[in-house]
């Protein structure tokens, strides 16, 4: 590469990218490695060892695209204005989205967060449903399902078609 060398171009890159360096020089193992190297391998390239290295690299792509398991927890710690709040989940009544915001309803109070609700969505507890493009509802707080709408609190919270199934599902599984 004529404007810069091969660890000068890791560098560049973002920190997800995974890199099998093939040179001549054996010198630049040991840095490559230190520079997160999933292999590297030396010329002229061996077939079973290029097959070795290709496996290992679908190996970590593999682990990456597995989906990390929620840890059991019983609360989240949210910022809201300048400050960290420990929420408890039962505590937690639903979460209403508005666009790169959501709001946090609890029985006493509302907590404005500055985070995204599809995001968060995949870090919440089973107990958690999402029933609407705007609201996730924490299930055992449901007082009442009719005419498509939840009653939490004193609130109605409407329940979109496109998670309408889902909700109605878990609902039958705890039915008597």
């Amino acid at each position: 590469m004529p404007e810069l060398n091969g660890m000068e171009f890791i560098e560049s890159l973002a920190n997800d990218v995974h890199i099998i360096f093939t040179t001549a020089f054996s010198h630049y193992a040991v840095e490559s490695y230190e520079k997160g190297a999933v292999d590297y391998l030396l010329k002229p390239i061996n077939f079973n060892r290029f097959l070795k290295a290709v496996n290992r690299l679908q190996a970590l792509q593999m682990r990456r695209s597995e989906p990390e398991a929620v840890e059991a927890k019983d609360s989240i710690y949210i910022k809201t204005d300048r400050r960290y709040i420990n929420l408890k989940y039962d505590d937690l009544y639903y979460i209403e989205g508005l666009k790169d915001y959501v709001i946090f309803h609890t029985e006493a109070h509302k907590y404005v967060v500055y985070k995204n609700l599809k995001k968060l969505e995949s870090t919440l507890p089973t107990q958690f449903m999402r029933v609407h493009y705007s609201y996730i509802i924490n299930f055992d707080r449901v007082k009442e399902f009719k005419d498509k709408h939840l009653h939490i609190l004193e609130v109605k919270i409407p329940v979109s078609k496109k998670y309408y199934d889902s909700l109605m599902q878990r609902i039958n599984e705890k039915l008597l």
